[in-house]
């Protein structure tokens, strides 16, 4: 945006120049340069970092027993169902099964980690219903997933039965 500077009595270009580079010195003179030891102390919130660690500790403690119970669910469903195979065929060793087991567990806990991790990351702008009430499909497809999973899976079981 160009400043007409001819509506101004008493002002000329080069008046008008040279204040605007004593401006420029001015601010360039008051600034100071940071130092890395400005921002070192700085936590990750408000909050004294040894709440943060300790709520960070606590988090780490919930994810690895909801790892073991979780992991320990899959590999005794896995086995139920992998191991009479392995037993029931030459050409299928309990080696084949046991790796099976792992496979599926590791494979399992990992698309868990990254589904979540993905419905965390693109959750979106969501549509707003009301003034307090925001709708995020994305954030509450992890929720609803399982729900409509064991939905599916009641009804298929309830037609098998009653066919």
């Amino acid at each position: 945006m160009a400043i007409d500077i001819t509506t101004i009595p008493g002002l000329t270009t080069a008046r008008y120049e040279a204040t605007k580079e004593a401006a420029k010195k001015i601010i360039l003179n008051k600034l100071v340069e940071p130092q890395w030891a400005n921002y070192r102390s700085r936590g990750l919130s408000d909050l004294p970092n040894w709440i943060v660690y300790a709520a960070i500790m606590l988090l780490l403690i919930v994810a690895g027993a909801s790892f073991w119970i979780s992991a320990g669910k899959e590999i005794a469903a896995t086995a139920l169902v992998l191991e009479p195979i392995g037993a029931a065929y030459d050409h299928l060793s309990p080696l084949w099964s046991n790796v099976s087991v792992v496979a599926a567990l590791a494979l399992g806990e990992a698309g868990t980690i990254l589904f979540m991790l993905a419905a965390s990351v693109l959750g979106g702008e969501g549509a707003s219903v009301s003034r307090n009430i925001t709708i995020r499909p994305a954030a509450h497809f992890p929720a609803v997933c399982p729900c409509l999973c064991c939905h599916c899976y009641s009804r298929e079981c309830h037609d098998h039965r009653h066919a």
